[in-house]
C-alpha cells in the first residue's frame, strides 16, 4: 500500500520527468532542428557560391563600372587622333565691275588645306589619363565584386543564426505545451499554493516566446528580401540556402596562417605593406598618377600651337587666251604664349595641389584600412576567447545544472520552474555560443574583404 500510494503522490513528476528526457534526447544540432518555413520553401536550396556568383552578376553598380571602363578605354584610343584637316574654297580677287574670271591677272580660284599640331606631348598624355581613369574603375570592379561577397557572407551567417534563434524559440515552446497539457488539470484546479503561481508563470513565459517568435520571423522575412534583392529575385518572399555548414567554413578559417596574421608585428608600416595592394587603395595610387599627368598636360600649354597650310590657286586665261601661271602657297603659323603666362601658372599650381590632395586621400585610405584591420583583428582575439569559453566550459556547467535540477525534481525536492529555466537557459547558452561562431566567421569575413589584394 505505501509503494502504490507514494506513486500515486509523485506521479505526476515521473511524467514531466519522462518529458524533459525525451526533449533533452532530440538534442541540439545544427542540422535536425527545423522551422516550418524551412519545409515550406519551394526553391532549391542554394549553396554559397551560387549566391555570390547570382549577386555578381545582378549587381547593377558593377555594371557601371565596366561601361565607365570600356568607356575610358575607347577615349584613350581617341585621344591620339590629330584634329580632322580644314579645307578652304574661295573665289578671290573677282571685279565687281563685269564680274568676269578671266578681266584681271588676279583673279583666281582657290583651293586651300590646313592641318593643326597638337601642343607638345598632349596627346599622349590624354590617351595616359584615360588609361589611368580605366585602372581605377578596374579597381572599382574588383573592390565592388569584394564588397559583394563580404555583403553575401553577412546576409548568409545572419540568415541562419536567425533561422537558428527561431529553431531554440520553437524547441522551448515545445517543452513549455507538453508540460502544460500534461499538468493543465492538475495546476488549473489549484486554489492556493504556488502550484497556480507555477502554471501561472509558464503560460507567461510561452506568450513571451510567442511574441518572441513574431520578432524574429518578421527579422528573417526582412533579411529574405534582401538576400533575394540581391540576386535579382525582388519580390519573392521566400529563400533556400544549403544549411550551415557544421565541419565550418576552412575558406575563412585559413585566412589567418595563409596571411601570417598570428606572427605579424603589428605596426603601422607592416600594417601598410598587408593593404597596399587593396583595390580601394590602388584606387587612389592610379588617381594620384591621374592628376600627376593632368600637370604634365596642363604644361603643354606652354608650349606653342602650330598649323601648317596649302593652297593653289586656279587663273583663267585673259581675254586674249593667253595661258596665266597658277599660284601654290605654303605656310606655317604658330601661337605665342605671351599674355598667357600667369594664367598658364595657375593652372599649374592648381592641378599640382590636386595632386597633393589626392596624395592625402591616399594615405588616408591606407590609414582607415590598416585601423580597419587592426579593429577587426582584436575582436577576432576577444571572439576566439568567447568561443573557447563556450565551448569548454559554459555549455557543459549548463548541462550539468538541468541534469542536477531535473534529479532535484525528480526527487521532489526542486521546482518545476527552476528545471524549466534551466533547460531554457542550456538552450540560450547553446544559441550563444552559435552567435559567437556567427560573429567570428563575419569578422574572419571583414579580415578577408581587408586584405583584398595582398598575397599570401
Amino acid at each position: 500500500m505505501n509503494i502504490q500510494f507514494s506513486f500515486a503522490k509523485n506521479k505526476h513528476k515521473i511524467i514531466v520527468f519522462c518529458l524533459f528526457l525525451l526533449v533533452s534526447h532530440r538534442g541540439y544540432t545544427n542540422d535536425n532542428v527545423k522551422t516550418k518555413a524551412d519545409e515550406q520553401r519551394w526553391t532549391p536550396a542554394l549553396t554559397l557560391q551560387q549566391v555570390m556568383t547570382m549577386a555578381v552578376d545582378n549587381d547593377y553598380l558593377l555594371k557601371q563600372h565596366q561601361y565607365h571602363q570600356q568607356a575610358e578605354l575607347h577615349l584613350a584610343k581617341a585621344a591620339l587622333s590629330y584634329d580632322n584637316p580644314k579645307v578652304s574654297l574661295s573665289i578671290l580677287n573677282l571685279p565687281t565691275d563685269t564680274w568676269s574670271l578671266n578681266q584681271e591677272a588676279m583673279t583666281q580660284l582657290k583651293v586651300g588645306v590646313s592641318q593643326s599640331i597638337p601642343r607638345g606631348d598632349s596627346l599622349e598624355l590624354k590617351e595616359v589619363v584615360h588609361g589611368l581613369s580605366a585602372q581605377q574603375h578596374e579597381m572599382l570592379e574588383i573592390n565592388q565584386v569584394a564588397l559583394l561577397n563580404l555583403r553575401v557572407l553577412n546576409l548568409w551567417f545572419d540568415y541562419h543564426l536567425l533561422d537558428k534563434k527561431i529553431a531554440v524559440v520553437n524547441t522551448n515552446k515545445t517543452t513549455l505545451d507538453q508540460l502544460l497539457n500534461t499538468i493543465t488539470s492538475r495546476y488549473q484546479t489549484t486554489v492556493k499554493g504556488s502550484r497556480q503561481q507555477d502554471y501561472l508563470a509558464m503560460k507567461l513565459k510561452r506568450l513571451a516566446l510567442i511574441d518572441q517568435n513574431l520578432k524574429l520571423n518578421a527579422d528573417l522575412s526582412a533579411l529574405t528580401s534582401q538576400l533575394n534583392g540581391l540576386i535579382g529575385r525582388s519580390g519573392e518572399s521566400t529563400i533556400k540556402l544549403s544549411p550551415f555548414r557544421t565541419q565550418g567554413y576552412p575558406e575563412l578559417e585559413s585566412l589567418v596562417d595563409e596571411h601570417g596574421l598570428h606572427k605579424l608585428v603589428w605596426n603601422e608600416q607592416t600594417l601598410s605593406k598587408k593593404v597596399d595592394r587593396h583595390p580601394l587603395v590602388l584606387n587612389q595610387e592610379f588617381q594620384v598618377q591621374r592628376a600627376a599627368s593632368n600637370v604634365e598636360l596642363v604644361k603643354q600649354q606652354y608650349k606653342p600651337q602650330w598649323n601648317v597650310n596649302a593652297s593653289y590657286a586656279f587663273r583663267d586665261s585673259n581675254e586674249s587666251h593667253l595661258t596665266r601661271s597658277d599660284f601654290f602657297s605654303v605656310g606655317l603659323t604658330f601661337d605665342v604664349p605671351l599674355f598667357s603666362t600667369n594664367k598658364q601658372d595657375r593652372m599649374v599650381h592648381a592641378e599640382k595641389s590636386v595632386v597633393e590632395a589626392n596624395r592625402t586621400k591616399y594615405l588616408l585610405s591606407i590609414q582607415n584600412l590598416t585601423n580597419e584591420l587592426t579593429a577587426q583583428w582584436q575582436k577576432l582575439q576577444r571572439l576566439n576567447e568567447r568561443h573557447t569559453l563556450y565551448q569548454q566550459s559554459l555549455m557543459l556547467v549548463s548541462s550539468q545544472q538541468r541534469e542536477a535540477l531535473m534529479l532535484d525534481y525528480s526527487n521532489d525536492t526542486g521546482e518545476l520552474l527552476s528545471v524549466l529555466d534551466a533547460r531554457i537557459a542550456e538552450n540560450n547558452i547553446k544559441l550563444s555560443a552559435f552567435e559567437v561562431e556567427i560573429e567570428r566567421l563575419k569578422t574572419l569575413a571583414k579580415i578577408q574583404y581587408l586584405l583584398a589584394g595582398e598575397k599570401s
